[in-house]
């Protein structure tokens, strides 16, 4: 590969960083091409972009963005070994940390290396559980809104027992 080809391989990956609110890296050593077949089949079925690229160029992808931390460039780079998958996703943030908690319960070797969301980066195995229990923006809004709806109904619920009692009496 030379180098514009490399230059261009990174200017697909910033895009694709700038492109989507959250991504993942995980680590597929020791997995068989089979299951990370599988792994790509369940990320499209899921709208999920997975894809595999050589450590330095998600290195170099990465610097280029405007990230709010220095810190989360040099984490990142103490991650990046090994073979590293990319999973990229906007809308169910916890989709992807649901997919590889299944394969990890069905017994296959892979390993979460981190996540980056709203600025905030989760490193390590313990924070794949913190991500999967992470609502979507929908979600997030369903609850808000269940939430208010629920001394409104009270409310009116209120209000036509004491027209019904009027109205009787």
């Amino acid at each position: 590969m030379n180098i514009q080809e490399k230059k261009c391989k990174i200017d697909e990956l910033s895009k694709l960083f700038n492109q989507y609110d959250c991504f993942y890296i995980i680590d597929s050593t020791g997995v068989s091409a089979n299951v990370v077949s599988d792994l790509r089949k369940e990320c499209f079925n899921s709208e999920i972009n997975y894809l595999v690229t050589k450590n330095s160029f998600i290195k170099r992808a990465i610097k280029g963005l405007d990230m709010k931390d220095d810190k989360v460039n040099t984490i990142i780079d103490k991650v990046l070994h090994g073979v590293s998958g990319l999973m990229f996703i906007n809308d169910n943030i916890s989709k992807p940390a649901k997919i590889l908690n299944k394969l990890k319960q069905e017994g296959f070797p892979f390993v979460f290396k981190c996540a980056y969301f709203n600025g905030e980066l989760f490193v390590g195995e313990s924070n794949l559980n913190t991500m999967k229990n992470m609502k979507s923006q929908k979600e997030l809004i369903a609850d808000i809104i269940a939430l208010l709806q629920s001394p409104i109904k009270n409310i009116i619920s209120a209000l036509k027992q004491k027209v019904e009692k009027e109205i009787i009496a």
